[in-house]
């Protein structure tokens, strides 16, 4: 990036500055292109061993919560390199809090600055998944399942069935000829002559989920460009909701939302602002007309 592409960005406390991410799966590729042209920073990747954080395979179990596990990715790019900016991101894939039957893409970005100790996150949900799995016991079937999961763009993992945490997977298929191999290997592992296969949810071999990181590496940016009305520091819009609209009939206070708070995770600034104004609840979620 020249000179002019700098100055024709916002001013940004980070203008000029490096990011970095780690990361095993190259997510990078996902989020430097709007850092730069939004913010005006640099990415690199720190390669870590993610997967001791846990696999979406089950060959290692997660201990962490989304978050937490995002929030000890930054934790070692700061622990291991002379970075002062860090970003760190996980996905997981459960049933939408809204909509249970229905499958979403859970993934958080956590950004930690120890120049400006500065620590926030962003979250975002989408049913926009692309994740198929299916047992095989024959060459046609598996192409046909790969015609499905749209292979080789995204990529396949397939192991013996029964499937087990234990077993031998094998993964980073992205030709035909690997897949064929491989499922040939894996047929003769299993006591059943089946193979479970499945679409990878890493995100160097899901482009579906990288998409999803870069809306949310967006999101990001617009608290990163978003300075706290009071302190000035970056990274204000950390929301909170709170219940308590009043109900139609009655006035009295409901489960319905009825404020976001609005603060800075540095000085602690709180502003609220009505969620729905001039808004009541529906009788049928008050708890005094509708015990």
């Amino acid at each position: 990036m020249d000179a002019f592409e700098l100055a024709a960005i916002p001013k940004s406390v980070y203008q000029g500055e490096c990011f970095v991410i780690a990361t095993k799966h190259h997510k990078s590729i996902a989020l430097a292109p709007a850092f730069s042209s939004r913010l005006g920073v640099g990415m690199m990747e720190y390669y870590a061993d993610t997967d001791k954080l846990g696999t979406f395979s089950g060959t290692t179990q997660r201990k962490l919560s989304p978050i937490e596990a995002a929030k000890q990715k930054c934790l070692w790019v700061l622990e291991r390199t002379n970075a002062d900016f860090a970003i760190g991101s996980e996905g997981s894939f459960h049933p939408h809090p809204d909509m249970p039957f229905i499958n979403a893409n859970h993934e958080v970005l956590y950004f930690m600055d120890r120049r400006n100790n500065i620590e926030i996150y962003e979250t975002s949900i989408s049913t926009k998944i692309h994740y198929f799995s299916e047992i095989v016991s024959s060459q046609e079937e598996l192409l046909n399942f790969a015609k499905q999961a749209r292979f080789p763009s995204h990529g396949i993992l397939l192991c013996p069935f029964p499937k087990h945490a234990g077993q031998k997977f094998f993964q980073e298929i992205t030709s035909f000829e690997k897949l064929i191999q491989y499922f040939n290997e894996a047929k003769k592992l299993s006591s059943e002559g089946k193979v479970w296969v499945e679409t990878e949810l890493r995100a160097h071999l899901n482009p579906t989920r990288m998409k999803h990181i870069e809306q949310l590496g967006h999101q990001l940016i617009d608290r990163l460009i978003s300075h706290c009305p009071q302190c000035k520091a970056p990274g204000w819009g950390q929301k909170k909701l709170s219940t308590g609209l009043p109900c139609k009939d009655c006035g009295s206070p409901t489960n319905a939302i009825a404020a976001e708070m609005i603060s800075c995770s540095q000085c602690q600034h709180i502003e609220e602002k009505s969620y729905m104004p001039g808004e009541n609840a529906d009788p049928r979620l008050c708890p005094v007309c509708n015990p």
